[in-house]
């Protein structure tokens, strides 16, 4: 059986054998399926025991599916008062398993793709799921229940490349290393807002040996003096400031994920944090303090001066997806009185240079939570 169709404007095509027994009169139907869907091949065992209401179980094998080829081109983000509706999952009872080589959504890939699927009494449950993640691993579970239009979803990414997850999610190439993620959040709501509104839950990031992309902040001290008074020059993204381990963890209530254990660290850096995400209403409230941890040299070896100890305030504001930066930069009067020769020097170019001065610092710090 072969046949051409269209889903969402998208042409669909199925080269298919099926072997099908079925009994109208006691709604029972059974079928064997094979054959290629576009370009991969599938497989897929399908059982019927009940039309109406529903009840049915499967087992479908595909090879590989990429979900944005039959997602519409250019689709925006849901608005904060669309509506979400699980009252689909009403009266039906379906069992079944599914496993998928290769798959792409929204840019995201996964191998060797792996979840049993469960639905009655108006829950949905996807679980176990697992799956092969950028060079590490998934796994987790998935619930939706109408009753209440609840969702919840608990996942443990292990040793993944997240700068790479980062580039086809975000588009954004800022980040190096590989971390471990774990996510367990539950909420309810009858729109995208009210969702993100009563977000409850827990959430804890990791990451080894990486790097921030865009500026090196050794490198940005070590000159500190030939910077003074200079033009702030733009991310380069050839260079990158590298740490040893990075680590946050959040409590997430009513849509507010707070952090206050903010760990990033190098031979240069010490990073560390609190404050809010308000994932509800898009905003931040955080106080990032940069410690520099090291001496520095000057242009040619010269000693620039002890800044070990020296802690730079960032405050963050506004947006979430656009948060606003503050520096405090009395803070670093202390700093680059050293690593620029005298504190003379500094202030005769005024709190203008010493703005100038620490451009490189500004940099690194905001490449740490933004960029």
């Amino acid at each position: 059986m072969e046949l051409d169709a269209a889903l969402a404007g998208v042409a669909l095509k199925a080269k298919l054998d099926a072997a099908i027994k079925a009994n109208l009169a006691k709604q029972d139907l059974q079928a064997e399926v094979s054959g290629r869907l576009d370009d991969s091949a599938l497989k897929a065992s399908i059982g019927l025991t009940n039309f109406a209401p529903l009840r049915a179980s499967f087992d479908v094998a595909i090879e590989r599916l990429n979900l944005d080829r039959y997602l519409p081109a250019g689709g925006k983000e849901a608005k904060a008062d669309e509506r979400v509706d699980l009252a689909a999952l009403k009266g039906k009872t379906v069992n079944g398993k599914l496993a998928i080589g290769a798959l792409s959504v929204k840019r995201v890939k996964l191998e060797n793709v792996k979840a049993e699927i469960r639905l009655a009494g108006g829950e949905l449950e996807v679980s176990p799921h697992s799956a092969n993640f950028y060079g590490g691993t998934l796994a987790g579970t998935l619930s939706a229940d109408a009753d209440g239009n609840k969702i919840s979803v608990k996942e443990a990414v292990q040793n993944v490349a997240l700068g790479a997850l980062l580039r086809d999610v975000a588009q954004k190439d800022v980040l190096e290393g590989r971390g471990n993620v774990a996510l367990d959040v539950q909420t309810a709501g009858g729109t995208v807002s009210a969702l993100k509104k009563a977000l409850a839950g827990s959430a804890r990031v990791e990451m080894k040996d990486g790097a921030i992309k865009g500026v090196n902040l050794a490198d940005s001290a070590r000159n500190v003096k030939a910077a003074l008074g200079a033009k702030q020059a733009k991310p380069d993204p050839s260079q990158k400031t590298d740490f040893t381990e990075m680590s946050a963890s959040f409590k997430i209530a009513k849509g507010v994920a707070h952090n206050d254990d903010l760990k990033a660290q190098s031979p240069f850096l010490r990073l560390g944090g609190a404050g809010n995400l308000d994932i509800g209403n898009n905003g931040v409230d955080y106080l990032a303090k940069a410690t520099l941890a090291a001496t520095t040299k000057g242009q040619g070896g010269r000693d620039a001066g002890n800044v070990a100890g020296v802690t730079i305030p960032v405050k963050l504001t506004g947006a979430l997806d656009n948060p606003d930066w503050q520096v405090d930069y009395s803070a670093l009067v202390g700093a680059l009185g050293g690593a620029a020769g005298t504190v003379t020097e500094i202030g005769k170019k005024g709190v203008g240079g010493v703005k100038d001065a620490a451009g490189g610092v500004t940099d690194a710090v905001r490449g740490l939570f933004k960029r």
